[in-house]
C-alpha cells in the first residue's frame, strides 16, 4: 500500500470513526488515525488470526520467489 493510500485510508477511518464497526476496532485509536502511523502496536496487540493470515501471506510470497526456508 503507497503512502498516499495509507494516509487517506486513515483519514477516511478518522472522519468516520464513529460508525465503523470491526472486531479489531479497539486497537486502532483516534490519536493514531490522526497521526497516520500504527507504529506503537506491539505485535501482542495483534490478534492470532491477524498474525496468521500475516505469516501465511509472507511464507507465500517468499515461495512463490523460490527463496528457500525463512
Amino acid at each position: 500500500m503507497s503512502d498516499i493510500a495509507f494516509d487517506n485510508m486513515c483519514k477516511y477511518m478518522l472522519k468516520n470513526y464513529d460508525s465503523l464497526e470491526h472486531v479489531n476496532k479497539s486497537i486502532v485509536s483516534r490519536e493514531m488515525l490522526e497521526a497516520g502511523s500504527g507504529y506503537n502496536l506491539k505485535e501482542e496487540d495483534y490478534p492470532t488470526r491477524v498474525k496468521v493470515i500475516a505469516e501465511g501471506l509472507i511464507r507465500e510470497w517468499y515461495n512463490d520467489r523460490d527463496c528457500g526456508d525463512i
